[in-house]
C-alpha cells in the first residue's frame, strides 16, 4: 500500500526533526552485556521525530522515534545491512497492531481497498482480543515529541541463545514542560525548537531493554500483547541543544533510510513481522528513491 506521495516515506512522513544526539552505553552484567551493550562506550546518533501518518499534529496518530547509532562495529545481522549503523525503530505505543504476517497482509490489502471495516470483522470472528489493540495504535495526541515514551514493540535477540529476547523502549527523564496539545497543525516541531534552544538544558532519554528468557515461538510471535518482565535500562541518549530546523538538517533526516535489521547479528530482529519488515523497507526505500531521481530529472 502506497500511504503517501512516493516521494515521501511510506510510513512516518512528516517529520518533526532530525536531532544529533550521544548515546552511551552503560556497564551492564550478564545477560544483557551482548553486542552492542557488551562493554560501557559512546556513540554519535542521529533521531528522527515524525507522525505515522497525519500532516496535522492535532489529529491523533501514532509517533515514532527512529534512533541511528554510527561507528557500531561488529557481525551484521544481515549481509545489506549498512557498515557500523544500529538503528532502533520505536513507536508511542507499547505494542504491534498486528500479530502475524497473514493478518499484516490481509489488513493492507483490505485498508488499501478502502475496507477496513471487514478487517475489523475478521478480527472479531479470530483473535477478538486483537480488535482494542489495533483501534486504539493509532489514537494519541502528543504534547511533545521529545517527552514521550517509545516503544520498539517487536521481538529481538540478545545474544546468541535463541530462547533469550528482547523489547526495547526509550523512557524520557523528567515531565513534558508543556502537556497540552498545541493549537497549530505544526506544534510538535514548534515545541521541538524550544526545547533545543540554545539556552535550554539537554533532552536525556534512558534506552531500557525489556528480556524474556523463555522466548518460544508463542512469545515471539504475537507482538500484539505486553511482556511483563521489567524493562532495565542499558543506555543514555542525550540529545544536546541545537538548531536542527534548517534545510541541511531537513534534507538529511529525509535522507536516512532506518530498518529493524540495520543491527548487528546479537540484536538481530526476531519473528514474522520483523521478517516482513525486512522485504518492505527495502522496497519502500527504492521507490521513494527512484520517485526522487525522477523529480530531480
Amino acid at each position: 500500500m502506497q500511504a503517501t506521495a512516493p516521494h515521501l516515506r511510506g510510513q512516518h512522513p512528516k517529520m518533526h526533526g532530525c536531532v544529533a544526539a550521544l548515546f552511551e552505553v552503560l556497564p551492564l552484567p550478564p545477560p544483557l552485556d551482548q553486542g552492542l551493550f557488551a562493554r560501557p562506550a559512546r556513540f554519535d546518533a542521529l533521531v528522527r521525530l515524525s507522525n505515522g501518518r497525519e500532516r496535522d499534529d492535532r489529529e491523533p496518530d501514532a509517533h515514532g522515534m527512529a534512533i541511528k547509532l554510527l561507528g557500531v562495529a561488529g557481525e551484521k545481522a544481515v549481509p545489506e545491512a549498512p557498515e557500523g549503523e544500529q538503528d532502533f525503530i520505536l513507536v508511542d505505543n507499547p505494542v504491534f497492531f498486528i500479530r502475524n504476517a497473514a493478518d499484516y497482509a490481509r489488513f493492507m490489502a483490505l485498508v488499501a481497498a478502502d475496507r477496513k471495516a471487514e478487517f475489523l470483522a475478521y478480527l472479531h470472528q479470530t483473535h477478538p482480543e486483537d480488535v482494542a489493540v489495533l483501534t486504539s495504535f493509532a489514537q494519541h495526541i502528543q504534547a511533545d515529541p521529545l517527552s514521550a515514551t517509545y516503544w520498539g514493540q517487536v521481538p529481538y535477540a540478545l545474544g546468541p541463545d535463541p530462547a533469550t529476547a528482547c523489547r526495547y523502549r526509550a523512557v524520557p527523564r523528567g515531565p513534558a514542560p508543556d502537556d497540552s496539545p498545541g493549537a497549530t497543525p505544526d506544534y510538535l516541531r514548534e515545541r521541538m525548537v524550544v526545547r533545543l534552544a540554545p539556552e535550554a538544558l539537554p533532552v536525556v532519554y534512558d534506552l531500557q531493554v525489556q528480556l524474556r528468557q523463555d522466548a518460544d515461538a508463542a512469545v515471539i510471535e504475537n507482538p500484539t500483547v505486553e511482556w511483563d518482565t521489567p524493562f532495565v535500562t542499558v543506555g543514555t541518549l542525550t540529545i544536546p541543544p541545537q538548531d536542527f530546523d534548517t534545510p541541511e538538517r531537513r534534507a538529511r533526516g529525509e535522507g536516512l533510510r532506518f530498518s529493524p535489521w540495520h543491527a548487528l547479528a546479537a540484536h538481530r530482529p526476531l519473528g514474522e513481522i520483523n521478517a516482513v519488515r525486512r522485504a518492505v523497507y527495502p522496497a519502500s526505500q527504492a521507490l521513494r528513491a527512484a520517485s526522487i531521481g525522477k523529480a530531480a530529472s
